[in-house]
């Protein structure tokens, strides 16, 4: 039978190389062997040829005609992992963005120790669940946060503490 194009050969190292496979060259040429009983991409006819693509899709590679239009260009597998790390990512944020910032919460410690509810803590949960509708300081959204500290400032000027 007649060997495949240099074409399709450069197509079988591509994406053997997407695969990862050419790290191993052992597990590449394994690949080719059990796919199509040849050691090298240069001894594949066209039946080979489809077959190793066949095993290389299984594997997970997606041919560049088949991909997704505006993808990387990676394999379906390295696509879904960058999608998934990058919606963690915005998650990440989104979350940090809700809660109090380090700076918030701290001070609402000092007030705390300032004004003797450091031993009492259901004195702050109390305050926090009457502004907030929460009890955990680390749940304050920021504007929250400042309508905490304001009161917690104002207990104090009025000498509502206990220190």
């Amino acid at each position: 039978m007649a060997k495949i194009a240099k074409k399709k050969i450069a197509i079988v190292h591509i994406a053997a190389k997407e695969l990862g496979l050419l790290d191993d060259e052992t597990v590449y040429r394994a690949q080719l062997f059990e796919a199509a009983g040849v050691r090298s991409a240069a001894e594949l006819d066209e039946d080979g040829f489809r077959r190793v693509m066949a095993r290389f899709e299984s594997l997970g590679w997606v041919h560049p005609s088949k991909r997704k239009p505006g993808g990387r260009g990676e394999p379906a597998q390295a696509q879904a992992e960058a999608f998934c790390a990058e919606m963690a990512r915005k998650a990440a944020a989104r979350k940090a963005q809700d809660r109090l910032s380090p700076a918030q919460e701290e001070y609402i410690r000092l007030l705390e120790e300032e004004m003797g509810w450091a031993e009492k803590p259901r004195r702050l949960r109390g305050l926090i669940k009457r502004v907030a509708g929460t009890e955990e300081v680390s749940w304050l959204t920021p504007e929250a946060a400042s309508k905490v500290i304001e009161g917690l400032k104002a207990m104090k000027k009025g000498g509502r503490g206990d220190g």
